[in-house]
This record gives C-alpha cells, structure tokens and sequence, in this order.
C-alpha cells in the first residue's frame, strides 16, 4: 500500500538567554508505495459546477446561475483504498442540442492526490488563463486564473471521465455527467418580453 510522512527541517538559534529566537522550519513530504497486491477504491460522492469563496479553500456547488458566467467545475473523491491515488481524465462540455462546445483536457490540473481515507476535492477551470507574479523571493510565481469561458445563455451538460490505477495493475474508470444552466438576467426579461407579445399576438 501507499505511505506517507513529513520530514521536518528546524534551524536552531543558539542566542543568549535574554534575547527572543526564532527559528525557520521547513518540511518535505515523502510518498512511498510498496508494491503487492493493492487494494484501489475511488468513489465519486459529487460532481458539477462550484463557486470558490474569497479564500479559495470553500464553496458550494450551483446549478443556476442568473448573473456571472460558471467558471468552476469541481468533484469530490473518497478514496477507500489502501493507496494513495492519483485521478486523471477530461471532461467535455456540450449545449442543449448536444453540440460540443469546450474540453477540457486535464481533469487534475494541479496533480492532486486522493489519500488514504480523505474525501478531496478537485477543481478545474471551464477556462483558464496563467498570470506571472513576482513571488516574494523575487522568483517569477506562475498563477493560474479562471476567466469567464464565453457561454450563450443556456442548458449545458458536463460529461466527465477520470481514470486511475497503479502501475500494473488494471486502470479503473469513473464516468459522471452533470447539468447547468446559465440564465443571464437580460435573457430573462428579453424571454418575458417576447412571450407577452405572443401572448397579446394571439388574444388580437
């Protein structure tokens, strides 16, 4: 099965009594498999579009959107296994006539890992774009920033496929499908308008 643990550096300050020390620290995660016979389990408990809150470490899943634009798509994994695992796919966009309109290549653009016993959850961007920053060290830091992805108000269908497996043994797949609507608030009105003048069309 999969191990994992933390190695912990400590820089000790050898001051004087009198004076406050501080010391850094830094640590190192280390991930082991053992190979053998594997127990694998992945289970699909949600997957749709997701709004982040302002920290990025929350939100909550959303069907109808009547302002912004979706910019998130997001699934949550529990892993049941005995291993760590690494999930990888695509998921493909269609309109209401079934018409692909984007995929996604990568369903795990951050490379994340399902650990033993954790239920994780993985986001991508309907659309993303990389912002470079100067990080405090002064080395370039690349951000990864979702714009709005350019839908016509709508019902849109996302269809995802993610597969995982250790090496050697056989891949196991997950297939989810979810639906959204984007329903600006000017499609709206513009489809009330429209109907009443049918409406007073017919009773003329």
């Amino acid at each position: 099965g999969s191990y994992y643990s933390a190695i912990e550096y400590v820089a000790q300050n050898a001051g004087a009594q009198k004076n406050v020390n501080l010391s850094a620290s830094s640590a190192t995660l280390i991930f082991v498999n053992v190979p053998g016979q594997a127990q694998e389990g992945l289970s699909l408990l949600k997957f749709g579009t997701f709004v982040p809150n302002k920290e990025g470490d929350s939100g909550k899943f959303r069907t109808f959107f009547f302002g912004s634009q979706p910019k998130v798509l997001a699934y949550r994994l529990q892993n049941n296994g005995n291993v760590a695992e690494h999930p990888a796919g695509s998921i493909l966009v269609k309109d209401v006539f079934g018409r692909q309109k984007m995929i996604i290549k990568d369903a795990n653009p951050k490379d994340s890992l399902a650990l033993i016993g954790q239920t994780r959850r993985f986001e991508v961007c309907l659309k993303s774009t990389t912002k470079t920053t100067k990080a405090a060290n002064g080395q370039d830091a690349t951000e990864t920033i979702c714009e709005n992805p350019g839908l016509f108000p709508g019902r849109y269908t996302a269809e995802m496929q993610l597969l995982y497996g250790l090496n050697g043994s056989p891949s196991q797949q997950i297939t989810a499908k979810a639906t959204f609507w984007y329903l600006p608030i000017w499609f709206l009105v513009t489809m009330v308008v429209i109907i009443a003048a049918m409406a007073f069309g017919v009773w003329r």
